[in-house]
């Protein structure tokens, strides 16, 4: 477990999606300047950024834009589909994309083991991606959401626990 600066991971990821990226797709990047750090797996972290930021460039094909911004926050409601959640400090990571959209009816299973929505001649996963970021955000004692419209593209939020210097430990 370590000690890092998200900013780091994203500009990491970004970097790598640049030789994969089309050129009619835009990449914005709206960093809070004042991140909290994060404790955990910069490793880990940096799967689920990359699958989150990967899987937006497959659902817009040739052309359109990709927004990643940051902030910090503070989380004492649930939200999305979490019922519960502990209060306090989070980053808060926004992945948007101007894609195809998720259609409702899938949208409660695109976190479940081995769905996929690629065709066999595209299908380049195996279908854990998702899961497995799901599964991250949930290690790192976070929470990921999303909302998505069919024709207007699809935003995710990942909210992680902000570590503080001599904070006790799961509070």
């Amino acid at each position: 477990q370590e000690v890092f600066d998200i900013h780091d991971i994203i500009a990491q990821v970004i970097g790598l999606l640049k030789p994969v990226q089309p050129p009619m797709i835009q990449v914005e990047f709206n960093r809070s300047p004042q991140i909290l750090k994060l404790k955990g797996s910069k490793e880990q972290l940096l799967r689920v950024m990359q699958n989150l930021c990967q899987n937006a460039l497959d659902a817009m094909g040739q052309a359109g834009s990709l927004r990643i911004r940051t902030e910090n926050i503070y989380l004492d409601t649930p939200v999305g589909q979490y019922i519960e959640i502990k209060t306090g400090e989070y980053v808060k990571i926004t992945v948007s994309d101007t894609g195809a959209g998720i259609p409702d009816s899938i949208k409660d299973k695109i976190f479940d083991p081995f769905f996929t929505t690629k065709k066999g001649s595209q299908k380049r996963g195996s279908g854990l991606g998702l899961s497995i970021v799901h599964g991250i955000v949930k290690d790192h004692g976070g929470y990921i959401d999303l909302e998505s419209e069919v024709g207007r593209g699809t935003t995710f939020y990942v909210y992680l626990p902000i570590f503080r210097e001599g904070a006790p430990e799961g509070v």
